[in-house]
């Protein structure tokens, strides 16, 4: 079996130096991330959670944190210690999870899936976009002439990394893109 990990992330950090909240007040998802790890944790024993919050934010950053790759946005700063425990801690995949996730179920597309680098989730069906990139959108008639429409917006929040490359290489597409977007963007 692959060693797996999962990182949620929920820090408020009002007096952090390191302003990775740009202001934000995050402590609104306090009460959803005890939802979101207990939820994940009982569906998925076998994963390691790394549960990052205000009292352990700097112990986690200090120790797997390359401060060359210090970036002023909680979601990147999320996904660089996800990419930095995936390669110091020797896991095989690494899920990313928002701390308002609520899990009902094992995530087997996850875990059992190893053909794809990336696998994620849809977000909601909003186009966003940047003068770098634009959410996709899918519409077309079936033979009955109905007409559909979907928007391939991947969420962010949901996703599943076997390749600690497509780990880095989402983040350096972030960052070359970077924007209010953030990881969403990359």
């Amino acid at each position: 079996m692959s060693k797996v990990g999962c990182v949620i992330l929920q820090v408020t950090l009002q007096d952090n130096v390191l302003d990775i909240m740009n202001g934000l007040d995050q402590g609104r998802y306090d009460d959803l991330a005890a939802c979101s790890v207990a939820s994940f944790s009982k569906w998925n024993p076998d994963v390691d959670l790394h549960f990052i919050n205000d009292k352990n934010f700097y112990d986690y950053f200090e120790k797997y944190y390359d401060p060359e790759y210090y970036v002023n946005h909680v979601g990147i700063v999320k996904y660089f210690l996800a990419y930095f425990l995936m390669l110091k801690e020797g896991y095989d995949k690494m899920i990313v999870l928002g701390c308002d996730t609520i899990t009902c179920s094992r995530l087997d597309e996850f875990l059992d899936d190893n053909n794809f680098d990336i696998l994620a989730s849809l977000n909601y069906p909003s186009v966003e976009e940047t003068e770098h990139w634009k959410t996709p959108v899918l519409e077309f008639r079936d033979e009955n002439g109905n007409y559909y429409r979907d928007v391939y917006n991947l969420n962010a929040d949901v996703i599943c990394f076997n390749s600690a490359d497509a780990l880095k290489k989402l983040l350096d597409l972030s960052l070359i893109h970077f924007s209010h977007y953030g990881e969403q963007g990359g």
